[in-house]
């Protein structure tokens, strides 16, 4: 009798996926259009992320105060956009949009030094080993307990939910319970993170009214699925804080009507 020998190739892979889009920010004093000292060593190090590929940026705003005129906003802004993509080597990377707004009227916010930034959307590039037989794939991670939660307590930024409200309401739509679900979990089986702020922002005018009410919203599934009332507090934002300003487009409006976390206590 003949015997067969089945010979199974078994390789190994390490594949990318990517993380929650993020946001780094890099600040600037009144007129200039170098960072200041701590932003250009934020850059530096930012830079060195990149050069390892870990790195993935997919737009980049630049903005100023609304002190001066219109047309010197415009070219401060300009001016800080082509430094920040310069230093990173992507003037003439076509696949990345870069956005300079000069701000031409009063906003309402207490901190002008907080306009005075360019702003990078990014995701970080996570990987994980596949193993790849002849006949089948099989995923082997070694990032079962990544969490991008920890990544934003890590990182000292608010946590954004993704969740989305019936237009115009505090209204939770159904799809977004199971993120919110989530959250619940996480915080179930971290009770060293105490002091949570959840906070609500709108887009498109000033209405703290809704922001506050959908915060509360996200506070009152939160204490349906067993988290304690003693750690958690919700407040509005109203549209103090937008991630994108100005507003331009439907998905600029999209990133700003969102529900976020702060954790101002935790010890993973």
């Amino acid at each position: 009798m003949k015997k067969v020998f089945l010979f199974y190739f078994i390789l190994t892979l390490p594949i990318a996926i990517f993380s929650q889009t993020k946001i780094k920010s890099f600040y600037f004093e009144n007129d200039q259009s170098i960072p200041t000292p701590y932003s250009q060593n934020q850059l530096e190090l930012f830079k060195q992320s990149l050069i390892k590929e870990e790195v993935v940026i997919l737009e980049i705003y630049s903005y100023t105060d609304s002190l001066g005129s219109n047309s010197y906003n415009s070219v401060l802004a300009e001016k800080r956009l082509t430094y920040i993509a310069t230093q990173l080597n992507l003037i003439d990377n076509s696949f990345i949009q870069l956005k300079p707004y000069g701000l031409t009227y009063k906003y309402d916010v207490k901190d002008f030094k907080s306009w005075r930034r360019v702003d990078i959307y990014y995701e970080l590039l996570v990987y994980q080993d596949s193993v790849v037989t002849e006949n089948q794939v099989e995923e082997v991670s070694p990032m079962n307990d990544y969490n991008p939660i920890d990544e934003a307590i890590k990182d000292a930024l608010p946590f954004i939910l993704n969740i989305s409200f019936k237009e115009g309401t505090a209204k939770i739509e159904l799809n977004s319970f199971v993120e919110i679900k989530k959250l619940a979990d996480y915080l179930n089986t971290h009770p060293a993170a105490r002091n949570i702020v959840i906070r609500g922002h709108v887009c498109c005018g000033n209405n703290m009214y809704i922001s506050r009410n959908r915060a509360k919203a996200v506070y009152k599934e939160l204490r349906k699925m067993g988290v304690e009332k003693s750690r958690l507090s919700y407040k509005g934002m109203s549209n103090k804080d937008p991630l994108v300003f100005p507003e331009k487009t439907n998905a600029d409006r999209q990133k700003n009507r969102r529900v976020d976390i702060v954790f101002n206590t935790i010890n993973l």
